[in-house]
């Protein structure tokens, strides 16, 4: 009978000894099971407090780009109703043509065009602000620009901000000997350079339109060519915001280049850009004109602005 109760006595401990380690299987698996669910919280915590992130940055960028466009368009508007009140005024400063009786004389009454060359006077001198960003790799010396010895690019764009008139940008390129080509162009009011890119490279290639040393004519795409020039050639570039469509002219020591651009942006600044080590390039004039020096010539034709071009 005592045997029994010895057997019996411990098998309920043993089953008490079993119960208590499946308590604390269970307990530990709890623990393992609640431990899972606070890392899952806590990697859905940063998931979200990472969208919210990206989500911000791309709410900012957003409303960056909106603020650019709306400056680009109040000074586009702005400069549309500068140029249409400039009009009447240009009308009014020619001298009108006397009605002439028929019998009194055979010779018709001078163009309009005659009346307006009358007029003209001499080109009105701009200071030259070179805009050097920080990092560039180079320095600026009033209306000159000098690369340091390595070779990067260097756009360089040139202020005021030109949106009225007629307007042009002459720069000389020196010691640009080198397989990369150098040029000058416009761009767009609202584009911003930065170091180490070309004026065509961070998406900016529908805002800027060049003329490079090759020849080739590049906005979009590679367009067509104009004559190509070397170091020491005086290379410039006239917009013409009075007519309409607006119009964008090359020269090459004052020759007029066939290939010309209309529709410009009613805002726009001018710039040069080289990449040679220790080349530089000396903006030798920027001058408002009263009358365009942009004639054509053969086998002139006008490209269009925002658009692609055909290659030659």
């Amino acid at each position: 009978m005592v045997e029994r109760d010895r057997e019996r006595q411990e098998k309920e401990r043993a089953q008490v000894e079993r119960d208590q380690e499946k308590r604390r299987a269970d307990l530990a698996v709890s623990d393992k099971d609640r431990l899972l669910g606070e890392l899952n919280i806590a990697n859905t915590q940063i998931d979200q407090e990472k969208q919210r992130a990206n989500n911000a940055e791309e709410i900012t960028g957003i409303f960056q780009q909106q603020v650019e466009t709306t400056q680009s368009e109040v000074t586009r508007l702005t400069s549309e109703v500068r140029r249409l009140n400039q009009v009447p005024q240009i009308r009014q400063i020619a001298p009108s043509t006397p009605k002439v009786q028929p019998k009194q004389t055979p010779f018709p009454p001078p163009p309009p065009k005659q009346a307006l060359i009358q007029v003209t006077s001499s080109p009105q001198p701009i200071t030259v602000n070179l805009q050097v960003p920080s990092g560039m790799p180079g320095h600026k010396d009033r209306n000159r620009f000098s690369h340091d010895d390595t070779r990067a690019a260097c756009a360089i764009s040139t202020d005021p901000i030109i949106s009225e008139g007629i307007v042009y940008y002459e720069s000389v390129f020196e010691k640009h000997d080198g397989f990369y080509g150098f040029g000058i162009g416009i761009a767009d009011s609202s584009v911003v350079f930065k170091p180490y890119y070309g004026p065509q490279q961070d998406l900016k290639e529908r805002k800027t339109v060049g003329y490079w040393s090759y020849g080739q004519l590049v906005h979009i795409n590679g367009g067509p060519s104009n004559q190509r020039y070397d170091c020491g050639q005086r290379i410039g570039a006239e917009v013409n915001m009075i007519s309409s469509p607006n119009k964008l002219t090359f020269f090459i020591d004052d020759v007029e280049q066939k290939n010309y651009f209309i529709n410009i942006p009613y805002a726009i600044r001018f710039w040069s850009f080289i990449r040679d080590p220790n080349s530089s390039f000396t903006v030798t004039r920027f001058e408002r004109r009263s009358s365009s020096f942009a004639h054509g010539v053969i086998g002139s034709r006008g490209l269009e602005w925002g658009k692609e071009w055909p290659r030659q």
